[in-house]
């Protein structure tokens, strides 16, 4: 197969060549203008003119959609403009808050060494007024004060044990001493502990929450009584004792 193919160009390549010598340079040279121009011809028809109908066709399907849309600017962002009013809104309510806080503090009573007694006697009046018998009532536990200790302490004491130091040292050691923050107000704490039945303590409880003066109940224990009263066995399971830290704070 391969030889009678290769037998076939020798062929008609024998035919050109003797066709091809017999022509003239005239003749050769209007057969390559002629060869030449059905190449381009054919390469225009073939390959060019699709391709450029298809550039065509592409342009104008662009030119008929809509451009895209231009990036937002902060100035013209929906969702930055929201969130800038959202932050804006929040700070004017928590302005807002903060004055009316502000306005509640200073509308409540406050409590200083003058009133504190009948601050205690008006909270009793609460734990008497809700059937409730105080067992302890009003014993002190700590009462703060502001105190500092001397910043020269532990220097001092360096100094006596290294007398032969130099002054950078003695100054880094002094400024390392740390004083004691002040407590931002006085307080005191009273231990009280009640008895009553389930029913009176929980109202006292809630009626502990309107207490208008600066206070805070702490370290709650609820029980049953240690002993039992032999005249009245009944009555007496049917009580609790309600133990817990009343803190007053101070203000002066």
């Amino acid at each position: 197969m391969w030889r009678l193919f290769r037998r076939q160009l020798r062929i008609w390549y024998k035919d050109f060549a003797s066709v091809w010598g017999r022509l003239k340079t005239f003749h050769r040279t209007v057969l390559g203008i002629l060869i030449a121009i059905a190449i381009v011809y054919a390469a225009r028809k073939y390959w060019l003119d699709p391709i450029t109908v298809a550039i065509a066709d592409a342009q104008s399907k662009y030119d008929k959609t809509e451009p895209p849309n231009p990036l937002p600017t902060i100035e013209t962002d929906e969702d930055i403009i929201i969130a800038q009013e959202q932050i804006i809104g929040r700070e004017k309510t928590a302005a807002e808050k903060k004055a009316e806080m502000e306005r509640i503090a200073q509308s409540r009573p406050k409590i200083t060494q003058q009133n504190k007694e009948s601050v205690r006697s008006e909270f009793e009046a609460m734990i008497s007024k809700n059937k409730l018998i105080l067992l302890l009532g009003g014993v002190s536990s700590t009462q703060s004060t502001a105190k500092s200790t001397p910043a020269t302490t532990s220097t001092a004491k360096t100094t006596a044990a290294n007398p032969k130091s130099n002054n950078n040292t003695q100054k880094t050691k002094q400024e390392s001493t740390v004083l004691p923050e002040e407590p931002p107000l006085k307080y005191e704490e009273k231990n009280y502990k009640i008895e009553g039945r389930f029913n009176d303590i929980l109202n006292f409880l809630k009626q502990m929450e309107t207490f208008p003066y600066p206070v805070k109940v702490t370290q709650f224990y609820l029980g049953s009584p240690e002993t039992v009263s032999p005249t009245f066995p009944d009555r007496r399971s049917e009580m609790l004792q309600l133990q817990f830290r009343l803190i007053l704070y101070f203000h002066e």
